[in-house]
């Protein structure tokens, strides 16, 4: 099946490829003989293809630089579609529209950049769907209660109100009814999210205005277009079923100021700076080679497209008329030809409408866009931020106070033992390797004092000393991974290594570097029809991803210096174990599994699809045999890749407006110490006070408002 699957996919990869390349030869094919047509270069001889290009690409700069204006208003009439200048004569609820951008290109400051047309020079803008003669026609047999509410309101639509097609009354009603109901509905789901995720009421009041601002011009539409009906029902019961039989609302765009050559040049020259040159060359410079190459393919393509463009000619000339015998080359059988002509208009017109623009296009825009947006914010908190040392805090545990544990069947994995138990003991409590993954956030000089609090004192040590001389004497690329080396006297070879989570900017792109390819193929999966039949291939995929990934970026790759220290310590006679919270489980288990030794995560990334992306690479046995996970319920970060055999669920008491308090390692030591018993250790404060749970038992009788004055 592996094999059937991974050829089936290549297969459908290469199909795309073509198709791919099959689309921006005929946009681009297209775009030039446009210009060749355009009216610029009527009554001249054949331009030659650069005069071509830079038309092209003057079309598009202008179209994007330029200010423009929306004229929006209904018309009734009882006739087929009405031209421009019966439209300028009969025409109701008339608004112009101009973004604050538009009206700044009008201003005297910026004429060296601008020119401002005049009335009669302002040249009329349209859309793909007026360039493809596609008008949304709606009568009582093609109206949708749906359709109506979700139709794109900045686009014509032709409302039938006469004859046996006409819409009824309680339709119009109802889409208006829907209109209105839908957007205070959407309002209130909103706003009462809002509520349940304990926003702020500044938040929520400042949210609902710009709803509100933002919902206005659709109400206002459904509004001038149902006051229209009514008057053109009224009209035509007074006349007796005679009059107007169609309701057009349109929108038209006009070009008020027009970009000059200079501003056009300077944008294109600091488009192509900023958005080619500078990343091609940090890419070639930092050595990411196979990257910078296909990102010079891709932006080549893409950028042909964008500045060679044939919507945007299109939406220049409004019409595909001039295409009319693009490809007869003469012939015996002209008709046959012309066939044949009209099938590449009409594929042309689909590829423009369909691919180049279009609610498709646009949603995967913003999807991009969103992705792009998310990703700088990330980087620049990562430098705004920088690593940070940990947490400065005074532990606030109870030595006098115990869980119990609870009667019914606790978690299997409570007690741990067969080469896990902490030094002192047979076995351990699965709490003891939770409270180590935590001080991992805790400032360095209060570790020991934790320690000494939860273990007793000199039970545990934090050797940082052994961290720095290894961080002194390790030669390879230095990454800001954080992690602390629990040592027990006792047993002077058994050591605990642990690993710091996502904590800072940095942190989280490493999160991003690991882990991204896996849980891309993860939405894939989820999305697809028995999308579980394809989970044999998902590691073969992201393995062929981790392709573009240098041995630079693998350098940095935070397990690297974790399995580093690991093996330092294995030849300096210690046999460690490794665990971490967050980003520190993930790499806690990726470590142990390269390494051999035991790895417990908290709430940890997993590693089984992308286990071979690593490097060196690790076995799905190593994961089954070697790591262990554990996994609060309704935390998102452990669902991240695919679980190995060995993890334990615990409940999240979270309320169910936080699930974010799910990924707290402090909350998973509450749960672990109330089900499982504190077993000899500390119960801690804020397991009662900060999340919920019940208080602890006292074993001495002080009562638990003396010892924690937090929950008075």
């Amino acid at each position: 099946w592996n094999i059937t699957a991974l050829t089936w996919f290549y297969c459908v990869l290469a199909f795309f490829v073509v198709f791919s390349i099959g689309v921006v030869y005929f946009e681009i094919m297209g775009c030039i003989v446009l210009i060749r047509r355009h009216p610029d270069f009527f009554n001249k001889q054949p331009s030659s293809l650069f005069s071509v290009f830079y038309k092209a690409f003057m079309v598009v700069q202008i179209q994007k630089l330029s200010g423009i204006k929306n004229h929006v208003f209904t018309a009734a009439y009882a006739k087929d579609m009405p031209s421009t200048e019966e439209f300028a004569r009969e025409k109701d609820h008339e608004r112009i529209k101009m973004h604050p951008y538009s009206r700044i290109t009008t201003w005297r400051i910026f004429r060296p950049f601008f020119r401002v047309l005049g009335e009669d020079e302002q040249k009329r803008i349209y859309t793909i769907d007026d360039v493809r003669e596609q008008t949304p026609l709606i009568t009582a047999k093609t109206w949708r209660l749906e359709k109506m509410f979700c139709r794109n309101r900045n686009v014509r639509m032709v409302a039938i109100v006469g004859g046996p097609s006409a819409i009824t009354s309680n339709q119009a009603r109802s889409s208006f009814a829907c209109t209105l109901l839908g957007n205070i509905m959407t309002l209130l789901l909103i706003a009462a999210f809002m509520v349940w995720l304990d926003a702020s009421v500044t938040t929520i009041l400042l949210l609902t205005a710009l709803l509100v601002y933002l919902g206005f011009s659709t109400l206002r539409n459904s509004v001038e277009v149902f006051d229209t009906y009514r008057d053109v029902r009224k009209s035509r019961k007074k006349d007796d079923g005679e009059g107007d039989e169609a309701i057009y609302q349109v929108w038209e765009t006009f070009r008020v100021s027009e970009a000059t050559p200079l501003l056009c040049k300077a944008v294109f020259t600091a488009e192509v700076v900023l958005f080619f040159i500078v990343p091609a060359i940090a890419l070639f410079m930092v050595g990411n080679y196979p990257i910078a190459l296909l990102f010079l393919l891709v932006s080549i393509v893409n950028g042909t497209r964008h500045y060679v463009n044939c919507a945007a000619v299109l939406m220049e000339l409004g019409s595909m008329d001039k295409l009319d015998e693009m490809y007869v080359r003469g012939g015996e059988d002209l008709e046959e030809l012309k066939d044949e002509d009209f099938r590449e208009k009409s594929r042309l017109s689909s590829i423009i409408g369909k691919i180049s623009q279009g609610r498709r296009r646009d949603t995967w825009v913003a999807i991009f866009t969103t992705f792009i947006f998310l990703f700088f914010v990330i980087f620049l908190g990562a430098y705004a931020l920088g690593s940070d040392d940990g947490n400065e805090v005074e532990p606030d545990l109870l030595e006098d106070f115990a869980y119990p544990g609870q009667d019914n069947i606790a978690y299997p994995t409570c007690r741990m033992n067969q080469g896990m138990a902490i030094p002192g003991s047979e076995d351990t409590s699965l709490s003891d390797y939770v409270m180590i993954a935590a001080l991992a956030y805790v400032d360095p000089e209060f570790t020991d004092t934790w320690l000494g609090r939860w273990f007793g004192d000199g039970v545990a040590v934090d050797s940082s000393d052994l961290v720095t001389e290894f961080r002194e004497s390790y030669d390879g690329p230095k990454s800001v991974v954080s992690f602390k080396l629990i040592t027990f006297p006792a047993q002077a070879d058994f050591a605990v290594v642990s690993v710091r989570g996502t904590n800072n900017g940095w942190d989280a792109l490493a999160d991003a570097q690991l882990w991204s390819a896996a849980f891309l193929m993860q939405l894939t999966r989820a999305f697809l029809p028995i999308g579980h039949i394809w989970t044999p291939i998902l590691e073969n995929l992201v393995d062929a991803m981790s392709i573009l990934q240098t041995e630079q970026l693998q350098d940095v790759a935070f397990y690297q210096q974790t399995s580093a220290f690991v093996e330092w310590l294995k030849a300096r006679g210690y046999k460690p174990h490794i665990t971490g919270h967050s980003l520190g489980g993930g790499l806690a288990m990726i470590t142990g599994a390269q390494t051999g030794i035991p790895a417990i995560g908290l709430s940890g990334p997993n590693a089984y699809i992308s286990h071979k992306t690593f490097d060196p690479p690790v076995t799905k046995e190593a994961l089954d045999t070697l790591t262990f996970n554990i996994v609060p319920d309704r935390d998102i970060v452990p669902m991240i890749d695919d679980l190995a055999q060995l993890y334990q669920r615990i409940k999240c008491r979270a309320p169910l407006n936080n699930p974010i308090d799910c990924h707290t390692s402090v909350r998973s030591l509450c749960e672990i110490l109330y089900m499982c018993g504190t077993q000899g250790r500390p119960a801690p404060c804020w397991c009662a006070t900060d999340y919920g749970y019940p208080e602890p038992e006292s074993l001495v009788g002080r009562t638990f408002a003396n010892a924690c004055p937090a929950s008075v």
